[in-house]
Parts: C-alpha cells; sequence; structure tokens
C-alpha cells in the first residue's frame, strides 16, 4: 500500500485479469522490484529499522485480525434483523448455459458434471439412460463441442420458457446514449473486434457500449472495460432499422454497428486484390 503512513516503496506493474474470475490483478515489474531493493540494501541502519517499525505499526492498525474483525461485527450488528415473513424460497432450480467447464479427460465423467452443472439435474449419473445415449453418441464419433452446444442451447431453451424477457429490459435504464457492435461469430472475428472498442468509447464518451455475439463467445468479451453490457446476438439485429430505428419506430440504440453483414453475410471487400489503399500503413 503505498501511502505516506505506510512507509512503502512504489513498484512499477501492469495490469491483467485472472482467468475465469475476470478479477483485476497485478504483474510487478522485476526491474522495479530490483531497483527498490537496491535502494533498501544502501539505505542506512537506522533508518531501515524506523521504516520497517512504523510500516509494521500501520499494517497493524489497518490490516491486524483484531481490527478487521471489529469492522465486520460492527457492520453486522447494524444490520436490521431478517423479517423471515417476507422471505420467499426460490424452489425452482434455474440452468446455467454459461457454466464454465473444466478440463475433463474422461468422457463418462465430463457428461455428468455438464448434466449437474448445465442442466442442474443432480440426480444423473452413469446409469441413466440419457447419460448413456451420449456415451453411445462419443462413441460413434461425435464431438464433444457438438454435444457441449447441444446441452447449453437446452439450458437456454428451458429457462426461456420459465421466463420471458423484453428486449428494453436488457439495456440499462440510465445510459445517457447507447452504441452497440453486433458480430454474432466466429472467435476470431471477435477477438480482433475488441481492438475496436476502445475507439469507439473515445468517439462516445457518454455512450454505454454494448456488444451482441451469439452465446458460445461470451466469455471472449468478460472483463473488456470498454464494454457496459453483453446481449445474446438474435437474427433480428440484421435489421439494423430495427435497432436504430426510424419514423415508425423509436429504435434500441443511437448507433449500430454491423460488419459482420460485409464479411459472414454477403461478401463486397474482395475487389480481385485490386484495392488502393488512400492511406499509409508505415
Amino acid at each position: 500500500m503505498c501511502e505516506l503512513e505506510a512507509n512503502s516503496l512504489a513498484l512499477e506493474w501492469s495490469e491483467y485479469r485472472e482467468h475465469g474470475t475476470e478479477f483485476i490483478k497485478a504483474s510487478t515489474s522485476p526491474e522495479s522490484i530490483a531497483k527498490q531493493l537496491n535502494i533498501v540494501y544502501k539505505m542506512p541502519e537506522y533508518k531501515r529499522l524506523e521504516m520497517g517499525k512504523k510500516a509494521r505499526e500501520w499494517t497493524i492498525k489497518n490490516f491486524g485480525v483484531k481490527n478487521v474483525a471489529k469492522i465486520l461485527e460492527d457492520f453486522i450488528d447494524l444490520q436490521p434483523m431478517i423479517d423471515w415473513e417476507k422471505i420467499k424460497e426460490n424452489t425452482e432450480d434455474k440452468k446455467d448455459p454459461y457454466f464454465q467447464i473444466p478440463n475433463i479427460i474422461d468422457d463418462s465423467e465430463w457428461l455428468t458434471f455438464m448434466y449437474h452443472n448445465i442442466l442442474k439435474m443432480k440426480n444423473i449419473d452413469r446409469n441413466d439412460s440419457g447419460h448413456q445415449y451420449w456415451m453411445g453418441e462419443l462413441s460413434k464419433g461425435a464431438k464433444r463441442q457438438d454435444i457441449e452446444n447441444y446441452f447449453r442451447n437446452v439450458a437456454l431453451q428451458e429457462n426461456n420458457k420459465s421466463k420471458e424477457i423484453k428486449f428494453e429490459d436488457l439495456l440499462d435504464p440510465n445510459d445517457k446514449g447507447r452504441v452497440i457492435y453486433v458480430m454474432p461469430e466466429s472467435a476470431g472475428d471477435i477477438f480482433l473486434s475488441t481492438a475496436l472498442f476502445k475507439s469507439i468509447k473515445n468517439r462516445y464518451p457518454e455512450y454505454s457500449l454494448y456488444v451482441s455475439t451469439k452465446s458460445q463467445y461470451k466469455d471472449i468479451l468478460e472483463g473488456n472495460p470498454y464494454v457496459h453490457r453483453w446481449i445474446e446476438y438474435n437474427p433480428i439485429m440484421d435489421n439494423l432499422i430495427w435497432l436504430e430505428g426510424n419514423n415508425q419506430h423509436n429504435g434500441h440504440f443511437d448507433i449500430a454497428y454491423l460488419p459482420y453483414t460485409c464479411t459472414q453475410r454477403n461478401l463486397n471487400y474482395l475487389h480481385n486484390g485490386l484495392d488502393k489503399i488512400d492511406f499509409s500503413l508505415n
């Protein structure tokens, strides 16, 4: 903690995201560590002892077990008692079509994991007829990715049956303006698209940036600091008027980018390789 009272030395670092949680983490520069260690090494002994003593006192004061526990205790004690009559138990076990699947080598365990965590069917084991059916498909050469996509689609369909969501409910009512960037697929196109988001935000700093892709590519955008919200792609988004509106329809976004229409729908950029570029690439 580089606060004055902490008697600490600042270290240079680079930001990265923890996979899965998308927590912001710090990767400390080795050169910076070496530089500060050299400062401590050359520091007079009396000053090193003085800084160490003050730093220890500051750490105990702010992060000691007793002090932190006291903060938590005071917070809990100030909270109102729960009125259990107002608490309704949710017995519905909602499916999770976006549950992240770890690397499981065994096919049977992999299938069971998807049943338990995507479809929330905790009673399924290797003796279940559905489990045995998919094991048979795998033995015939079925691809894991196709089976996983099927499980995720079933989870989405089941969730949609239980709750119909209006498109307006997917949008932030506090937006001052909205921009949407639609790129249904593929992983490569979506990843390359992320290089444009900073420029879009710089151009429209007051507008919220929405990005729409197919559900299987959602993870590519998690943790991106420029994306306000992700929305699952729907074919109706191919209609620019539906997104931006006209005199008969207000639309949902102020600006919509649909770059995939020129690459994934109708090719219009080949030109037999005879394009003449008007700007320098150097």
